[in-house]
């Protein structure tokens, strides 16, 4: 109850929250702290930590357990609840990037890099196919967190808050 109370107050702010600032001053820190604080207070929801690149998703799925243990957090990760994956994806695993994923919790259409071009026109038609589904099947996410925004177009960020129930954590570089 007083979760959902909670997640009422933070929809009334807006959705996306946008994190700027220059490299090295702590984006991802943040992005981390409010992960903690958001997965410890709801057993129950379901997060998407995403960046562009299949390196630095590794390292962040790395280090995400460490800053819990370092945070002393007693409740153990659910890998379920908590994706931690890249942007794009594969044909192969439905888990493998985050556009991937939401092809397959929408059952839409899903297009490689070598079928579409970019992602940025993937997500532009991933949203249109999206948007009407989104009653019917519900969110994928509760929360979603972004790091190093700089790297994505509009059209990703925008797919992100269409499949995302409460917020959307956008951090990235001003320059």
């Amino acid at each position: 109850q007083q979760t959902r109370f909670i997640y009422e107050e933070l929809e009334t702010e807006g959705k996306k929250i946008t994190i700027q600032g220059l490299s090295g001053t702590g984006k991802t820190e943040l992005l981390l702290h409010k992960l903690k604080d958001l997965y410890i207070q709801d057993k129950e929801s379901r997060y998407c930590f995403t960046c562009f690149n299949k390196i630095l998703s590794r390292k962040l799925k790395s280090r995400i357990p460490e800053f819990f243990n370092f945070m002393k957090v007693e409740q153990q990760i659910e890998w379920e609840r908590l994706l931690c994956i890249p942007a794009w994806g594969s044909y192969n695993s439905p888990d493998s990037g985050v556009y991937r994923y939401i092809c397959e919790y929408y059952q839409i259409p899903f297009y490689s890099l070598r079928e579409i071009g970019t992602l940025d026109k993937a997500c532009k038609l991933a949203l249109k196919a999206v948007e009407p589904l989104v009653k019917q099947k519900g969110f994928a996410f509760d929360f979603t967190f972004i790091d190093e925004s700089q790297d994505f177009k509009e059209s990703f960020v925008d797919l992100c808050v269409a499949v995302t129930r409460y917020k959307v954590f956008v951090a990235g570089d001003i320059f």
